[in-house]
Parts: structure tokens; C-alpha cells; sequence
């Protein structure tokens, strides 16, 4: 049991998420078989650090840290850390969000669950993640297909996307013979202008002869003027 008097303190000056503080302190818990409710507390406010002992017990004045749970305290300081977004808010980011130049699929898709967190979608977080997906989706070709098939599910609309974006990936690389993962790199590589076209004469480098042309309109030869 000793170990399980041991862990981090928490750094709020450091922004921190006190969410992802309990979260592993509570997986911490598990690993040494901590279940009586007044262990928890005891060892949260042993092992949060000065300050944020003493943030405790001035978000949740008047009461006591031992006259609450470790559930009623770690819930307080959330309430202080991470107060509830508003889900009108949420849903406005939710539903402008695009797909962005040169970013895939599955990122585009990553970065709309984490914004659906919030919006307290429910039962139809299935039906938002397809309609914000289609409408936000940077292919309009892939878009209208998308459209006039009507899909029924996210998961459809979006394995109709994943092998489109595949397919057009695999069809640049027979065109250039690039592998996929260099393609992008090639897209984005500096131009680089062509050295200075040298002519080799006895064995040694010389510079390209200056156009013949150009010798002519030079000053006159004193051998032109003797005549």
C-alpha cells in the first residue's frame, strides 16, 4: 500500500487539466487497490501540493476537506478548473468546422468528434457527425456522390471518403511512381534553379564564350582604322 502514497503533485500555474489529474490518479487508485472513499480523499490532499490544498479549501469554504467525498471535492475543483461550456457554443464550432486545406480524412474526422464533446449530442451524435462530415467535406465531387446517395450512416459517408481519398492517392502514385508518403513531400519541395552550364576544354573548366555578336559592338580595333 505504500505505493499508492506516491504521486504528482498538481501544477495549475503550469495549465494543467485537473480533469486528466483525477483521471490518472484515479487509474492510479486502481493499480494499488484503493476503494474506501476517505483513502481517496486522504491521499488526493496529501499528494496535490501546497497550493493547490489550499485552492481546495477555498473553493469549498465553509465546509471542510474532511467533511466532504473525494467525489463532492474532485467534482468542486472541476466546476473551478473546467466550467461547463455553453452547448450553443459548442454546437456553432461543431457545425463550422470544414475540412481544411491538405488535411485528411481521418484528421478532419478526429477533430470533429473532440468538437462534439460538448455539444451534448446524444442519440444523434451519429446523424451530426454524418451531416457536419458531408457538408464540410473539401472533395465537391465526393460531396455531390455523397449527397445523391443519401448515406444513412457517419460510418458509411465516411468509408466511402476513406477509399475515395485512398484511390486518388493510389492513382498519383502509378501516374508519378512516387509511394504514397512522398507525394506530399514532393508537392511541397523548393524548386531548385539549375547550376550555371559550364563547357569543358584541355582538360579544364571554362566559362560559356560570350556571344560573338556582343564582341562586335565593342570599341573598334585600332587595325580596323589604319586603312
Amino acid at each position: 500500500m505504500t505505493g499508492a502514497n506516491h504521486f504528482e503533485p498538481f501544477a495549475p500555474q503550469k495549465a494543467a487539466s485537473w480533469s486528466l489529474y483525477i483521471e490518472r490518479l484515479n487509474f492510479h487508485f486502481e493499480a494499488h487497490d484503493v476503494k474506501a472513499d476517505a483513502k481517496k480523499r486522504g491521499i488526493l490532499l496529501s499528494v496535490c501540493g501546497n497550493s493547490t490544498y489550499a485552492l481546495i479549501r477555498s473553493v469549498i469554504r465553509p465546509k471542510l476537506p474532511n467533511e466532504l467525498s473525494y467525489e463532492q471535492i474532485t467534482t468542486a475543483m472541476k466546476q473551478y478548473f473546467n466550467p461547463e461550456p455553453s452547448e450553443i457554443v459548442e454546437r456553432f464550432r461543431f457545425y463550422k468546422r470544414d475540412q481544411r486545406p491538405n488535411e485528411s480524412i481521418n484528421d478532419f474526422v478526429a477533430e470533429l468528434r473532440r468538437l462534439s464533446e460538448h455539444c451534448n449530442f446524444g442519440n444523434g451524435l451519429d446523424t451530426a457527425l454524418r451531416d457536419r462530415f458531408v457538408c464540410g467535406i473539401s472533395d465537391e465531387e465526393l460531396q455531390r456522390r455523397l449527397l445523391a446517395e443519401q448515406v444513412a450512416t457517419f460510418d458509411a459517408a465516411l468509408k466511402e471518403a476513406l477509399a475515395t481519398e485512398t484511390a486518388r492517392l493510389e492513382s498519383i502514385e502509378i501516374r508519378t511512381g512516387q509511394v504514397i508518403g512522398d507525394i506530399q513531400q514532393i508537392r511541397t519541395k523548393p524548386h531548385k534553379r539549375r547550376p550555371r552550364e559550364k563547357e569543358t576544354g584541355s582538360g579544364q573548366e571554362t566559362e560559356r564564350a560570350p556571344n560573338r555578336m556582343s564582341s562586335l559592338r565593342g570599341p573598334a580595333r585600332r587595325s580596323d582604322l589604319s586603312i
